[in-house]
């Protein structure tokens, strides 16, 4: 093995051993009220959406995720917490995409009243018709031939629940793709 697959490796380690980590710390959070800290919400979901970018489909130009940020100052949330629902939510978009060249957005702006932050997950997937859209929340429910449908249903809870947030859809249409929104306020 050369130097650069060997340093190549070792770095792929630390970040799966890094994964490994947080995954126990999440899981430490289940049932309990976790710590809120001021936090810089757009590094929090950088860290989410290069989790995803890892995973998506090799070939190139076939899946690409483009993000917006705009300065918001920082939020009480959760580190670990925050980055899993970015990461489920990305998950959940990457596996709507049915056509190439798939599109994901991740768009970070001020909310309209200036007291928090919403970040948006757009794709050019399938889209959900009113049934599915009413649904997606709830857990259990899913349309994925593998999962638990639980990732939503969790996701709105630690938003909502413990960061006081919001964790909604937007819009969604069959053949067009669809929005989630975080919405998470000082």
């Amino acid at each position: 093995m050369q130097k650069a697959e060997l340093s190549e490796t070792l770095d792929d380690m630390e970040r799966d051993v890094d994964r490994l980590r947080k995954v126990a710390q999440r899981f430490s959070h289940v049932g309990s009220a976790p710590q809120l800290e001021a936090q810089d919400v757009a590094q929090v979901v950088r860290q989410g959406v290069e989790y995803a970018r890892r995973r998506l489909p090799r070939r190139d130009g076939e899946v690409q995720i483009e993000e917006r940020y705009v300065d918001v100052p920082p939020l009480p949330c959760n580190r670990e917490l925050l980055e899993w629902v970015m990461e489920n939510l990305l998950s959940n978009a990457i596996s709507a995409l049915d056509k190439r060249p798939g599109r994901i957005e991740v768009v970070m702006a001020p909310s309209d009243d200036g007291r928090g932050v919403e970040i948006e997950v757009r794709d050019n997937g399938r889209g959900m018709n009113p049934t599915e859209q009413r649904r997606a929340f709830e857990p259990g429910y899913t349309t994925k031939r593998r999962g638990w449908g639980l990732g939503l249903a969790l996701s709105r809870r630690v938003i909502e629940e413990y960061h006081g947030g919001r964790l909604f859809i937007r819009r969604s249409i069959p053949g067009e793709g669809t929005v989630v929104v975080i919405a998470l306020r000082r």
